[in-house]
């Protein structure tokens, strides 16, 4: 696989911090080159650059502006409107919150 700024991103999962010597080895180039890649790419703003200590220093991908704020972007899921008869006394209720948590963690599961 051929080292380009659009495979460096590809490879790179958002939130997850990456060293230069680790994404060296898995494009097996010099870390020397994938480093000049990825300041590149901290200078045109794809990536965010951290340093844990002095000799250590991470790179990584964000989540883009539209997923974060809740944009466009944002894949939903929809539900039908329920209309609940609450005249006399209420009955398996905690079976029914149970299984909407469940549906709706299954479907913030699909959406990732």
């Amino acid at each position: 696989m051929t080292l380009t700024k659009i495979a460096l991103l590809n490879r790179m999962q958002c939130g997850h911090k990456y060293t230069a010597t680790q994404l060296a080895q898995l494009f097996s180039v010099s870390r020397v080159t994938v480093l000049g890649m990825l300041r590149a790419l901290v200078d045109e703003g794809e990536l965010q650059i951290t340093r844990t200590n002095s000799r250590v220093i991470h790179f990584s991908r964000e989540l883009p502006d539209s997923l974060q704020s809740g944009g466009t972007g944002v894949r939903g899921v929809a539900t039908f409107p329920v209309t609940r008869n609450l005249n006399g006394c209420l009955s398996n209720y905690d079976q029914e919150l149970v299984a909407r948590s469940r549906l709706a963690l299954l479907a913030r599961d699909r959406c990732r």
